[in-house]
């Protein structure tokens, strides 16, 4: 009969924890917006520009003319939605966290290019 108890007592301790335990999926971002903004020009300066000559990447095109870089963090989807604003144009790319990958979004032109 102890032993039954002394099992019982185990296995509501071990329940206990599991309920407690940190979830394995965080629920916040793991970057902040000046992170996830670094993350997406590291790729571009790695990413090389079409039909330009060698060493010209699609940051070289264009970081010098982005009047601002902005991110906006979507808590269901994980990633970072990441805008550069070139001449009144917004260009977009979605950064996830977890998979370490970047989508162009919503313009036609980075979609192809970069």
């Amino acid at each position: 009969m102890r032993l039954l108890t002394a099992i019982s007592l185990a296995l509501g301790v071990l329940m206990a924890l599991a309920c407690t335990a940190t979830p394995a999926t965080p629920t916040g971002p793991m970057y902040s917006e000046e992170e996830a903004i670094a993350v997406l020009k590291q790729h571009l300066q790695t990413k090389p520009f079409p039909r330009a000559r060698q060493g010209i990447t699609c940051f070289t095109m264009i970081d010098g003319e982005v009047d601002f870089w902005s991110a906006r963090y979507d808590n269901e989807a994980h990633r970072w939605d990441v805008k550069a604003r070139l001449f009144l144009t917004n260009y977009t790319w979605s950064v996830y966290e977890r998979t370490k990958s970047i989508v162009a979004t919503g313009d036609e032109w980075t979609n192809q290019v970069c």
